[in-house]
């Protein structure tokens, strides 16, 4: 990260790449067509910090912006505390953005992660409201995303395909050599998008969602 802050048209012009944006002291983090950051309060301000989500087009335009307070950051965070809580927020919306460009969808699971913070249930919350509203390629693509991370895709396709077998009986059951998308986009279709995370993550003994660990904040 730089000394100088970014500006938001500076920010909103850099490639599309993910990364660390903005400062040490107001970070912010690229994931995909998303960027989440961290703005502070004044020294003489008793208001909470705020984060915004934008949205991005592929030149890098703003596509859309939501802003909330973020109560969940104490009045004095840690660098560490910021760098966590805006990457966590920027991964979790990776996949998210609906088909209408905009991320009209993900404010209420925004608002659980400002509320109470970027924990393990928060973000099993939060990921279950974007579940429910997404589209199903962006359930299936964030499914995948985390099932290779925390497992390897040799590993998540066995997990995908032993479920579906116990989903479908023996008849029929899909088997590993197929691709991990597949295999995830059958278990959404027959468990349904708000079901499929946690079916998936009780079959691999984890939780389906970014984890702080994962991405070394």
């Amino acid at each position: 990260m730089r000394d100088e802050p970014t500006s938001a048209p500076a920010l909103l012009q850099r490639p599309l790449n993910d990364g660390w944006l903005g400062t040490r002291d107001l970070p912010a983090y690229r994931a995909g067509p998303v960027v989440a950051r961290l703005l502070g309060p004044s020294a003489s301000s008793a208001a909470p910090w705020r984060v915004d989500l934008l949205l991005l087009a592929p030149g890098g335009q703003s596509q859309g912006i939501q802003s909330l307070p973020c109560r969940a950051l104490p009045r004095h965070p840690s660098h560490d505390e910021r760098s966590r809580f805006v990457r966590m927020v920027a991964e979790l919306a990776r996949h998210a953005a609906g088909h209408d460009h905009s991320l009209l969808a993900v404010g209420p699971a925004l608002g659980v992660l400002c509320e109470h913070g970027v924990g393990s249930d928060s973000l099993v919350r939060a990921a279950q409201l974007l579940d429910e509203v997404s589209s199903e390629a962006a359930v299936v693509s964030s499914l995948c995303a985390v099932l290779d991370r925390l497992l390897g895709d040799e590993e998540a396709r066995r997990v995908a395909a032993e479920l579906l077998a116990t989903l479908h009986g023996a008849d029929g059951a899909s088997t590993p050599a197929e691709e991990l998308p597949a295999l995830v986009t059958q278990v959404v279709r027959r468990v349904g998008k708000a079901h499929a995370r946690r079916r998936l993550g009780e079959a691999a003994f984890v939780e389906l969602v970014p984890q702080p660990e994962l991405f070394d904040v």
